[in-house]
């Protein structure tokens, strides 16, 4: 968590299998990988959330690192 410009950054980062289409995940139903379950609506949601409250997110894989930043406006409530 951190102040960046005009943004609270929150940033998750893990080490994992490279993802394949970052700019897909927020798409209901979307799956990379059929063998895990849940029906693909997760992160659906959160981006429905984030685009309500005027929250920004980005995704980037690379090197098998994923980063999901959300950044909240400074002052948003």
């Amino acid at each position: 968590l951190f102040e960046k410009s005009n943004y609270i950054i929150m940033e998750f980062e893990n080490v994992g299998k490279e993802i394949k289409e970052p700019n897909m995940l927020f798409e209901r139903f979307y799956r990379e990988d059929n063998a895990r379950g849940g029906f693909g609506l997760g992160l659906n949601i959160v981006s429905q959330i984030c685009r309500k409250n005027g929250y920004q997110i980005e995704v980037t894989s690379e090197n098998n690192c994923n980063i999901f930043r959300y950044k909240l406006p400074k002052g948003a409530s």
